[in-house]
């Protein structure tokens, strides 16, 4: 097998880089006259990485904070588990030449006191069907990074198993949670959907063509735990 270089994509929370303290950019509607608590849970989804129902959704009618300055990738209150609002730019670059598995772009737009911005909301779908799980490795350990031990380490042989042994967690695990360790893919992408979690992961490919481009206000970072292979 071999292993797999991936990284995670996403807004950057550093205020310097967004503009905004303690906030997210876009968090509002630009007619926030006709808001109310149930349209803002509709357009804070609470089911992740599912196909967008673009028909039952208004993209056009975000406000981005005033103090906000427009980003690659808007730190968004909205939509945010289904993806990203991204510029036309970047959209560009991830488009050019690149695999992506289950990657879908719709034109949004964002307001800013007058001016109206172009971006593009990029939904990026679940994909468990390229996992090899019996190929792949989990662990029964601590939710939080800091303080894991290592765990226990067990197969599945498919989702439903996988699911059923994180319905029903056996008494000894009590307090832990099912986590990948070693995740073998039957095919790879420079974009796709982080399994098991609600990361979007990009190649050292695509990450590397996003450097060159010349932006630098989107967090890339390492995955720290899980491992990836290619079957």
């Amino acid at each position: 097998m071999n292993k797999l270089e991936y990284f995670k994509i996403g807004p950057s929370v550093d205020p310097k880089i967004t503009g905004v303290f303690k906030s997210t950019q876009l968090n509002d509607f630009v007619d926030s006259e006709n808001s109310s608590r149930e349209r803002f849970e509709k357009y804070q989804l609470p089911n992740t990485k599912i196909k967008l129902p673009i028909d039952q959704y208004d993209l056009h009618k975000f406000k981005l904070h005033d103090n906000s300055f427009p980003t690659n990738i808007l730190y968004s209150s909205f939509l945010d588990l289904a993806g990203m609002f991204v510029s036309e730019n970047l959209m560009e670059v991830i488009k050019n030449n690149n695999t992506l598995y289950k990657v879908f772009f719709f034109e949004a737009s964002a307001y800013q006191k007058s001016l109206k911005l172009k971006y593009y909301f990029m939904n990026i779908i679940e994909n468990i069907e390229l996992i090899n799980f019996e190929k792949s490795e989990f662990i029964f350990d601590k939710r939080i990074e800091k303080v894991r031990t290592g765990g226990v380490t067990f197969k599945v042989k498919n989702i439903e198993e996988y699911r059923e042994k994180k319905m029903n967690t056996p008494i000894e695990f009590s307090g832990k949670v099912i986590l990948p360790k070693k995740i073998v893919l039957n095919e790879s992408y420079d974009l796709m959907a982080g399994p098991f979690s609600s990361n979007f992961l990009i190649s050292k490919n695509l990450k590397d063509k996003i450097v060159s481009a010349g932006i630098n206000d989107v967090s890339i970072t390492p995955i720290s735990y899980e491992e990836y292979y290619l079957s």
